[in-house]
């Protein structure tokens, strides 16, 4: 029996790092993210763009992106669950100083909440571009 492989027309590395990009914008640039002393996330930032690619685009299961990522079904989970309204509130409150202060509902993953707001942006924007 032949097995049809059916060619992609996106790739996701590149869509991987559009969205990096957008989130690194979301955090003031690359310039904020030192000064804030946020580097340390891109790491994290990097997995919650691939497990939300994964889950949006190519449609995987969390146990099946957990395998692929070599990640734990339950970090993959935390990412999935992330809201990103939470994350907002949590950004602008890094962003003036006041992240102490920031209440109990505001506790996200969040590289997984700015994951899945900059892929949301990124659909929104490509949506726009299709329409005349």
């Amino acid at each position: 029996m032949a097995v049809v492989v059916k060619p992609r027309r996106y790739s996701l590395d590149f869509m991987a790092m559009r969205l990096l990009a957008k989130i690194i914008k979301l955090l003031g640039g690359p310039r904020k993210m030192i000064e804030l002393r946020r580097v340390t996330w891109l790491p994290s930032l990097m997995e919650a763009v691939y497990v939300v690619l994964l889950s949006e685009v190519e449609r995987k299961t969390a146990k099946e992106i957990a395998a692929t990522l070599g990640l734990t079904p339950q970090t993959v989970q935390n990412i999935l669950r992330a809201k990103p309204e939470f994350a907002l509130k949590r950004l602008e409150a890094l962003m003036s100083g006041e992240l102490e202060s920031v209440d109990e509902e505001t506790r996200t993953h969040m590289a997984g909440a700015l994951a899945k707001l900059a892929y949301e942006k990124a659909r929104i924007q490509e949506a726009g571009e299709e329409t005349p």
